[in-house]
């Protein structure tokens, strides 16, 4: 309610503000040498104050707006990597992983490689993500070999078919998730949240 009173008192400042100045430009066109009608010092700081406190509640679902921007964005260009694995999984007739992690400043950062080699000690060079505010939301459960170092990536893995290939005691769908790191909640009702989720064993992906 609160809301609507000030965007109203705001619409009709301005309003006023519009009409003067169209006035005051009309009497300038018609007498350049004639009386002048500006406006006064507490009708400039009312119209101000007002434009700041519409400011002010417009900015968090603007700057709410871009974290959701920058998620999704991440989102695809994950997406696309897992995608870009299985198909060179299929055309090398070789086994395949995409590795995923924070580095040490917390940006995410993924590698497609063959499954044999050891993302950690390999030396790959990694793609960043665009935005350093995208962190691994906590409700991701891809493979991790060991989850307490904080270097050691969640992976998927893709056979020479492009199926997936996991550990016995493993199960399907599992998902990646993704989400803001400038919300504090980084679990399910994290409203930034996106997810790149493996449904089947033939490797098939969506976002959610």
């Amino acid at each position: 309610m609160l809301v609507v009173v000030l965007i109203g008192m705001v619409k009709q400042s301005m309003e006023h503000f519009q009409v003067k100045l169209a006035i005051c430009l009309r009497r300038r066109s018609a007498n350049s040498y004639g009386r002048q009608q500006g406006f006064t010092l507490l009708e400039l700081l009312v119209v101000i104050l007002m434009a700041g406190v519409l400011a002010s509640i417009a900015a968090p679902g603007w700057l709410g707006y871009l974290d959701r921007r920058r998620v999704g964005t991440t989102q695809d260009n994950v997406f696309s990597a897992i995608r870009s694995t299985q198909l060179r999984a299929q055309e090398r007739r070789q086994s395949y992983q995409f590795s995923i992690r924070e580095d040490n400043d917390g940006v995410i950062e993924w590698a497609t490689h063959p499954s044999d080699v050891d993302p950690v000690t390999a030396g790959l060079v990694w793609q960043k993500s665009l935005s350093n505010t995208v962190e691994i939301n906590t409700e991701t459960d891809l493979e991790n070999d060991n989850p307490a170092d904080p270097l050691e990536p969640y992976y998927i893995r893709f056979d020479y078919r492009g199926n997936i290939d996991i550990p016995p005691a493993s199960a399907l769908p599992q998902q990646l998730t993704m989400t803001s790191a400038n919300t504090p909640d980084d679990g399910a009702g994290d409203g930034t949240a996106k997810s790149v989720v493996v449904q089947t064993i033939i490797g098939t992906l969506i976002k959610e």
